[in-house]
Order: C-alpha cells, then structure tokens, then sequence
C-alpha cells in the first residue's frame, strides 16, 4: 500500500491540511487532485470552504474531474463546488456546466438550488479580481 500523503486531510475538521495544500506547489497536488476534489463532497464540512479556496488557483489542473462531477446525480456535491470553488479561475468544461446548470437545470439541480448557485458562480466568474480593479483605478 502506499504511503498517505501528508497533505491528505485526516477528516472532515482538518483545517491545517487546507494551509498545506495552500502553500503546495501545483506539482506535488497533481496526483492527489481526485482525493483533494472528494474533500468538496458536503458543502456542510468545516474542511470544504477553505479547501476549495486553497484549490481554486489550480483548478484547470482538475477542469475534466469537476466537469464530471458537475455533470453527475450528487447535488451535495455539485452544490459544494458551485458554493466555494468556482471564481474566476474557473474555464473550459467546468464553466461550460456550469452554464448549463445556471441556464437548463435538471428538477433535482432546481431542487437543491444548485441552479441559482450556478448563476451566483457565474457573477463571481465574470467579476474582475479585486487586483485587477486595483490596477485599474491606480492606472
């Protein structure tokens, strides 16, 4: 059996392990990418929040991963990555479901609100970051 990687959160309170993840580099997170996604399962999860926050900037790394997730039946899980994974990092499959999620929900997609998550999402995906906006202003 392989060795766990430290970086592996121990449970669903494993705060410090989003801090770790944060400051990985995009290298040593590639393979543990599925695990980290199934992390973002329960948007009740004290870890989920702050994991996706410290997986946001690497998210093209995982685009089909949570294309695929986006595009299955757990509305929990979609529910998670809509809430707190998706922003202006988001591109390529990911968006485009999310898209179709905000536009053509499916009745479970509607009954969970992930079709207004998704509509949120996309606000956040096509306002410009907060440095951007700064730049701009100081220009």
């Amino acid at each position: 059996m392989a060795d766990r990687s430290p970086l592996l959160p121990q449970d669903k309170f494993d705060l410090a392990a989003a801090e770790r993840i944060a400051a990985a580099p995009a290298a040593v997170l590639i393979p543990l990418l599925p695990q980290l996604l199934e992390w973002l399962q329960d948007p009740n999860w004290p870890l989920a929040a702050p994991l996706a926050a410290a997986l946001r900037p690497h998210q093209m790394l995982f685009d089909e991963s949570t294309a695929a997730v986006l595009r299955g039946g757990d509305e929990a899980w979609k529910l998670s990555l809509l809430l707190y994974l998706a922003d202006r990092h988001t591109a390529g499959a990911s968006l485009r479901e999310i898209r179709r999620i905000a536009d053509s929900p499916t009745a479970a997609e509607r009954e969970w609100g992930a079709d207004e998550a998704a509509a949120a999402a996309l606000r956040r995906i096509s306002r410009p970051s907060e440095s951007a906006v700064l730049h701009r202003r100081n220009a």
